[in-house]
């Protein structure tokens, strides 16, 4: 079995990876590949806020606050 097999088995046999799955999926220009890697790499999604979320990727901008030079 491949590894995109085996993936997509292990995403197949757990509703709740399924469903998000289908939530990535349903994003225009977010493909299979990207899903999963966010479904691997983010296992929070789904369980937290649109901001929490966007924090958690490092697409939300964050202020350097430093004190010194």
């Amino acid at each position: 079995m491949s590894r995109d097999a085996a993936i997509e088995t292990i995403i197949g046999e757990d509703p709740v990876l399924t469903r998000r799955r289908e939530i990535l999926l349903s994003i225009p220009g977010l493909g299979h590949v990207t899903a999963q890697a966010l479904l691997a790499d983010m296992p929070e999604l789904g369980a937290m806020d649109e901001t929490q979320a966007t924090s958690l990727a490092v697409l939300a901008p964050v202020v350097t606050r430093q004190s010194g030079k």
